[in-house]
């Protein structure tokens, strides 16, 4: 793999945190983009990594589309290219759907969806030019399947997954690669960053069993999950790929109910997923 200029969003732990490490130490020129600096050299010290100079922090929200293409500027005038986009950052918002607020819905599109939207903007004209790119949209599993109070975080993920498709068919003939990297359950931060809807632990909901259940579910790890040091390998990997899938599972989970959405009826899986629900309310 030639050492290239990449972009990396959502650094400051969890997967984006290890592969901006890993692949500064192949010697490519990262732009490491984070909200939280402490947290990122934290990590470093827990981890006993030391960075590595051509690993460049920038500090900014993925939404501050007008810092972020100052940056795209500054990258393009000083290497005249951007090779790979990573688009890493987001969060999930959990909560049944009912109960979720418009604010709390839309500030999870801008940055699950929104924002990589506008990176891949950004960052096309000179991939285009160079006739060369890459690009990884980090979604989930989540994007291909469904969970009761997941409305915010599956929808926001299929549309990522959906706008990669056909991101990638249009840019094909000018040698840019689009991938949806779906994991599964990822050992990280993002079961600490998880946003709920406020009704969540009122007693009062009619959805209050469920909104139990789920919490209960998604606040700990089962005993067969990912590292995100593992999944971070694997997409280092992935990169060194002369021609990417246009999907690609993270961990056991992640094909486990991939290949079952594929092999079950869907009536059948919606009749499970529908059963699993109406037993919780009892």
């Amino acid at each position: 793999m030639k050492k290239e200029i990449i972009i990396i969003t959502g650094i400051s732990s969890g997967i984006g945190f290890y592969l901006a490490n890993y692949l500064s130490e192949e010697g490519h020129i990262i732009y490491g983009i984070l909200r939280n600096k402490e947290k990122f050299y934290k990590n470093l010290e827990e981890n006993k990594i030391t960075k590595k100079d051509n690993l460049e922090l920038v500090q900014m929200d993925v939404r501050d589309y007008n810092e972020a293409e100052k940056l795209i500027n500054t990258i393009t005038n000083k290497h005249q290219k951007i090779d790979i986009l990573i688009n890493n950052a987001g969060y999930g918002l959990y909560g049944v759907f009912e109960e979720l607020n418009d604010k709390d819905i839309r500030d999870q599109f801008e940055t699950n969806f929104f924002a990589p939207l506008k990176w891949i903007q950004m960052v096309l004209p000179f991939m285009r030019k160079n006739n060369y790119g890459k690009i990884l949209n980090i979604t989930s599993i989540l994007g291909r399947l469904t969970i009761p109070t997941g409305s915010a975080y599956c929808s926001s993920k299929h549309a990522l997954v959906a706008l990669s498709e056909v991101i990638r068919y249009e840019v094909a003939p000018f040698n840019i690669q689009v991938c949806s990297v779906e994991p599964g359950l990822i050992k990280t931060d993002f079961k600490n960053n998880m946003k709920f809807s406020t009704d969540l632990d009122n007693k009062n909901s009619p959805y209050y069993k469920l909104n139990q259940k789920i919490k209960e579910q998604l606040t700990k790890y089962p005993s067969i999950v990912t590292t995100a040091d593992a999944a971070a390998k694997k997409i280092q990997l992935l990169l060194k790929k002369e021609n990417l899938p246009a999907h690609f599972q993270i961990g056991i989970d992640a094909g486990f109910y991939y290949n079952l959405k594929t092999i079950l009826p869907e009536g059948f899986l919606d009749f499970l997923i529908k059963e699993y629900t109406k037993r919780v309310f009892r």
